[in-house]
This record gives structure tokens, C-alpha cells and sequence, in this order.
């Protein structure tokens, strides 16, 4: 797979420039994943829509406790609050007419108020499916944040995603923190089997400027040799997403190496010659927003 170069020439100048491209600044936004209730006791998973930090949609898909099934739907704002001021087109908590364990849950925001949650593949049947609509939502000013929400750690959630974009995140990394393409604002939340949990009613926002990009737990480090007289300075990530993409930088007029994160995760680059002792700077830049420091120091 050869470098974009031009594409990642593009996003850097965008950097550089203060420019922060988002999938979440559209009028009209859909966002979807698969949610599961993974252990068939209680809780709810939530799409979080128009968040500006202090008020949001918030629709959840609600597991009967007696049964362990996805039974119930609640349309709300903040964090999990029932209803908003002024909503139409029904109750904003409501059963579902139908059951099951596992389905693709999307809820799209139109922009004029109009909210709709779509449940498809029902149990895995592509010939499943509800749709259900409120109306009377009023559009926050800035409000472009979205995000998911959760309790009790029995659902889980995969493949996020907007409408329009590749999947975002489908959580494939051990165990243990969401990463830096999140940021959580209530409660708990984390990666388990390969899925995202959360409890508290955990809420939970997309960070990332891009998807599908970046791992959002990469790890980067850099260090500085003398071979024979020569300063070389080498520098490496980790833990990445195979096929994303990495700027490397040696501050100091060193060129930037433009690379491509391999099948395992890894991308490397060197120097030679660095004509300075002492401390270095050496930066990872990745096209989802976020940069990385090492500081290694040359003899």
C-alpha cells in the first residue's frame, strides 16, 4: 500500500492551520452501531446527538430485566433524562413491540427538530426491523458533539460509525481503555472482548477527527545512538491502526517521514547525522487530531 502522499500533505497543512475537520458538524447527522445485551440482565445502550456540554439527545434501547431482551426505547436529552420540552409524535418512553439480543441501532438527527431511532437486523435477521420518530427537539447552538451511552456493563456496542463514514471505531484492541478518540464525561467506560462497555450511566463523546485512522492507544517512543561518531535518532509507534497513517517529526529542520502504520501496528523512521547533542524533540502526528511526544537524548 503506497503512501497518500498528497491526502496526508493535505490534512497536515489543515493542522498546521488550525483547521479541525468533523463529522459531527453537519445539520442533518446519522450516527449507528451493533449493540448487544451481552449478558442478558439489564441496562440500556444510548446514541448521543447534538451535545454542545450542556445539553443533548439522548436515545436509549432499554433491556427488560426479567427477560434479558431489548424491549423497550426511551427518547431523552442530557444524560438520560425522559423527554424534552415541547416533544411530539408520542410518549418518549415506550415499548418496542418486539424482542432480541442483538441489533443495528441508528438515530438520526435531522436538524429541525426531528429525531428517529431505526433498529435493523434484529437477532440477525435483515428482515427485522422497527423505526420509531419524536419530534419538537430544539437544536443547540454548537451543539456537534455525539457519542454513546451506557449502565450496568451488560450491553456492549460496536462499529461505531456516521452514515457517511467508515466504521469510526469496532473496538479491535486488548482490553482496557477507550483510547484518545474519546473523551468521558460521566461514569465508566471501556474496551472488553473487543466491544465498548459502560456503566454509570457512563456518556461517553467522540474525539477523533477522522474515522477509522487511528487506534486511539498507540504508543510512541524515540531514541538517540552514536554509531562511530554519528548521531542517529530513531523513532517508532506502536499498538496503531494497520493502514493508518503517521508524520514523524525530529524538531530542528529534519524533513517529516510521512508513514503508513503496518499490519502490526508498527510504523518506524531514523535520522542520521544530528548534528546536535543533548535533548531531542521527536513528535507523532496522526490524521485523527492528536499528537505524541518522546524525548530521547543524544550522547
Amino acid at each position: 500500500m503506497g503512501i497518500p502522499s498528497r491526502k496526508f500533505g493535505m490534512w497536515l497543512a489543515a493542522v498546521a492551520g488550525g483547521f479541525a475537520p468533523s463529522f459531527a458538524s453537519a445539520a442533518d447527522i446519522t450516527i449507528e452501531g451493533d449493540i448487544t445485551s451481552r449478558d442478558l440482565v439489564d441496562g440500556y445502550v444510548a446514541m448521543i446527538l447534538d451535545y454542545d456540554g450542556t445539553d443533548n439527545i439522548h436515545v436509549r434501547v432499554v433491556v427488560n430485566s426479567f427477560t434479558g431482551l431489548f424491549e423497550g426505547a426511551i427518547f431523552g436529552h442530557s444524560n438520560a433524562v425522559s423527554g424534552w420540552p415541547g416533544m411530539t409524535g408520542g410518549s418518549p418512553a415506550f415499548g418496542l413491540g418486539t424482542s432480541f439480543a442483538t441489533a443495528h441501532m441508528s438515530v438520526r438527527d435531522n436538524g429541525a427538530g426531528t429525531v428517529t431511532l431505526t433498529l435493523t437486523n434484529l437477532d440477525g435477521n435483515p428482515n427485522r426491523s422497527v423505526t420509531f420518530t419524536r419530534g419538537g427537539w430544539s437544536p443547540r447552538p454548537g451543539g456537534s458533539d455525539v457519542g454513546f451511552g451506557m449502565t450496568s456493563n451488560k450491553c456492549s456496542l460496536d462499529n461505531f460509525k456516521f452514515s457517511n463514514s467508515p466504521v469510526c471505531d469496532a473496538f479491535e484492541r486488548d482490553d482496557g481503555e477507550l483510547g484518545r478518540l474519546w473523551r468521558i464525561e460521566h461514569g465508566t467506560a471501556e474496551v472488553k472482548s473487543k466491544e465498548a462497555r459502560g456503566d454509570g450511566a457512563a456518556f461517553v463523546i467522540w474525539v477523533s477527527e477522522g474515522c477509522g485512522e487511528c487506534s486511539g492507544v498507540e504508543r510512541f517512543s524515540a531514541k538517540c545512538v552514536d554509531r562511530e561518531g554519528v548521531n542517529i535518532v530513531s523513532a517508532k509507534v506502536t499498538r496503531g491502526l494497520p493502514g493508518g497513517l503517521v508524520a514523524l517529526t525530529l524538531s530542528g529542520g529534519a524533513p517529516t517521514e510521512e508513514k503508513v502504520i503496518n499490519n502490526k501496528g508498527k510504523a518506524k523512521t531514523k535520522w542520521v547525522g544530528i548534528a546536535d547533542d543533548g535533548l531531542q524533540f521527536v513528535f507523532a502526528a496522526f490524521s485523527c487530531g492528536y499528537t505524541l511526544e518522546a524525548r530521547p537524548i543524544c550522547p
